[in-house]
């Protein structure tokens, strides 16, 4: 069973934080539901492994309008000639934002003034990852990575423009990462990361930004 939380784009953030009711999840007065079966390689350690899931949670808004965010996934692992690994994760579901999805919000709005009311709209969404790995030996590891989290165009149009919200004008994620990670010990780790992230709003200009980090940790 799973609580999903408002995403950061929700009806809740209207009010003010003293004010906020709960999430739509909890108005909806029913857990959210989650499973997961898989077929597990034969070895002990580092199995290959392919699997499915899905979700379901309902979800009541303040204004009373009810909707149900569900999803079903797919993951794999598994290795290859060469030393390589090959992994990954893919997802469709609908309102997934509270899960970190959707591009941060479980659906569309728009307020109109002429009769004081709100219109909603929850958003369709597919994304994933995937990842290759090769473990070139016990100390020297290299990864590259892709993913990308795309709300449906067609669900935002009516409800997004030039004046909205950034994040509620945002319809799609993507995100580039290459690293290496060397251990000169049992305990001892460092990497160097390049990481590009590309978002793409319904209207105006898309942006993007690249991010390098080196990092050091210790295994205990």
């Amino acid at each position: 069973m799973i609580d999903a939380a408002d995403p950061p784009i929700s009806f809740s953030s209207l009010y003010s934080a003293a004010a906020a009711p709960p999430s739509g999840a909890q108005q909806s007065r029913w857990p959210g539901f989650e499973a997961r079966v898989a077929l597990l390689g034969s070895k002990s350690d580092d199995r290959d492994h392919f699997g499915v899931g899905g979700y379901f949670s309902p979800h009541v808004l303040p204004t009373g309008r009810r909707y149900d965010a569900w999803a079903g996934t797919l993951d794999a692992r598994f290795h290859l000639p060469g030393r390589l690994e090959f992994s990954g994760s893919f997802y469709r579901g609908l309102a997934l934002g509270g899960l970190g999805a959707g591009a941060y919000k479980d659906y569309g709005y728009i307020y109109v003034p002429s009769q004081e009311k709100y219109y909603f709209r929850p958003l369709n969404d597919v994304g994933g990852w995937t990842q290759l790995k090769e473990k070139w030996s016990e100390r020297l590891e290299f990864n590259a990575a892709f993913g990308i989290d795309n709300a449906f165009a067609a669900d935002l149009h009516r409800y997004v423009g030039p004046s909205t919200a950034v994040y509620q004008n945002l319809a799609r994620n993507r995100t580039w990462t290459g690293n290496v990670i060397y251990s000169p010990s049992a305990y001892l780790l460092f990497s160097f990361e390049y990481r590009y992230l590309a978002s793409a709003p319904v209207a105006g200009s898309p942006s993007a930004s690249n991010i390098i980090g080196l990092s050091a940790g210790y295994k205990f």
